[in-house]
């Protein structure tokens, strides 16, 4: 009380210089620290409490400046950061349509591999029915499906359901030729120089022009 006294405060009056209305305070030792009250919509600071809030000190505005640059660090931090998670989202899922469309053509392979294996199966099980049914069947000798007829050429075969390499009209033409050719020679044989004609009173002699004459013998 004596201190009080001599400094010419009261309890009251060191109150009410602090600025705050009296409410529940914690003391620690002898200094006093008054709790303001829970307000649920604080005011907006006027002009003049921002310009008290302004840097006055090179102190003050070293720390300021250093917590604007950590505001902009941190903004630009988590703006990348969203940007990565845009990222990794759109990459997941462009991964998983991806993933989807190998898994439905993976599918679609082995369903494909499984008819190839069936069709298989089911293609030798018929080949075994085939050689077992042939097995147990008698065999009866057919007629040859391959023959000659030698009234053609003997360089022609006649095969069923087939055509000769040698043609129809290469034959008339190669037997005609012969034809020709055995005229030709039998007229050599007949008509040739020196032989006599048909008619045995007529002989051939070649004449002073070189034209064939017919001289009668008696």
């Amino acid at each position: 009380m004596n201190r009080l006294k001599k400094n010419g405060q009261s309890p009251q009056k060191s109150t009410i210089s602090t600025g705050t209305t009296p409410g529940p305070s914690l003391s620690t030792g002898n200094a006093v620290v008054v709790r303001p009250p829970l307000q649920a919509n604080r005011p907006v600071p006027s002009e003049t409490y921002k310009t008290a809030l302004q840097p006055r000190s090179g102190a003050e505005q070293y720390w300021a400046a250093r917590a604007l640059s950590a505001e902009t660090l941190l903004a630009a931090r988590v703006e990348h950061h969203r940007e990565l998670r845009s990222l990794s989202f759109v990459e997941e899922a462009k991964r998983a349509k991806e993933r989807a469309m190998h898994d439905a053509r993976h599918a679609k392979l082995e369903k494909l591999v499984l008819a190839l294996l069936a069709m298989l199966f089911v293609l030798m099980l018929a080949l075994l029915n085939f050689v077992r049914t042939s097995a147990s069947v008698p065999h009866t000798r057919k007629p040859p499906a391959h023959f000659t007829i030698p009234i053609f050429s003997p360089f022609t075969s006649v095969v069923e359901h087939e055509t000769s390499v040698i043609g129809s009209k290469t034959l008339t033409v190669f037997a005609f030729a012969l034809a020709g050719l055995a005229y030709f020679a039998s007229l050599q044989g007949y008509v040739g120089p020196g032989r006599k004609d048909i008619s045995p009173s007529c002989i051939l002699r070649e004449g002073p022009v070189g034209i064939l004459a017919c001289q009668k013998t008696f």
